[in-house]
């Protein structure tokens, strides 16, 4: 995986979360590229392999160049801290501590 996706996912995911979403991330890249493979070969049988690289190429750069276009990924902010509950005070947690 790519150190910038997985820093800004740290970043931006609060920790609780983090795990659910590297498993959804993982699994949709995964489960992408068998479709991918089993339309590349088709596709460059009949168009030739120049015109289906050219046209990834295309589509990755507006993807990435449409999603800098956005203001919440252009700003640097951490994922918001959850609401800390009030932890025991040491007395409390000792047994036997009055």
């Amino acid at each position: 995986m790519s150190p910038l996706w997985e820093t800004v996912l740290q970043k931006r995911i609060p920790a609780e979360s983090l795990g659910r979403v590297g498993s959804f991330d993982a699994l949709i890249s995964l489960a992408a590229r068998p479709v991918g493979l089993a339309a590349a070969a088709p596709l460059a049988a009949v168009v030739g392999t120049a015109t289906p690289l050219v046209t990834a190429a295309v589509l990755v750069a507006a993807a990435n160049l449409g999603v800098l276009l956005l203001p919440d990924v252009r700003r640097d902010e951490p994922a918001a801290a959850p609401d800390a509950a009030p932890r025991p005070s040491r007395e409390a947690a000792r047994p036997g501590a009055r």
